[in-house]
């Protein structure tokens, strides 16, 4: 349960109980920015009495609790894994080497140089 009705930070504990394929009940601020779909990776209610139905449903109603679960889990696992992370580390990485040492068109000013940034944040 995420019964946040404000406030902010990371949301790095709901990926954590998605991946273990705990059923969620959460208000929408417990999940800004996620990639979450209500109903199908998580159930989403803002108001008190819907969030207590939400949550007695998911306990009442198991094998629609561990389809929300095994869905959530499926999500994390396939956009937060090991290997999608480590691959788009990879292409990031990639991508700094191909453009290390390229010079700015407007200034030509290297990339790579102990400059402030503010020497490559041109105003068009």
């Amino acid at each position: 349960m995420i019964p946040l009705r404000l406030g902010g930070g990371t949301r790095l504990k709901v990926f954590e109980a998605m991946g273990m394929e705990k059923p969620i009940v959460s208000t929408s601020i417990g999940v800004e920015g996620l990639p979450v779909v209500d109903g199908t990776d998580v159930v989403i209610a803002d108001e008190p009495q819907a969030f207590a139905d939400a949550v007695l449903h998911l306990l009442r109603d198991r094998v629609f609790a561990r389809r929300i679960g095994m869905a959530a889990a499926a999500k994390v696992r396939a956009q937060f894994g090991w290997k999608p992370v480590a691959e788009s580390f990879l292409k990031a990485c990639d991508l700094a080497i191909k453009n290390a040492g390229q010079r700015c068109q407007q200034c030509e000013l290297s990339t790579i140089s102990t400059e402030p940034r503010e020497q490559f944040d041109h105003q068009s």
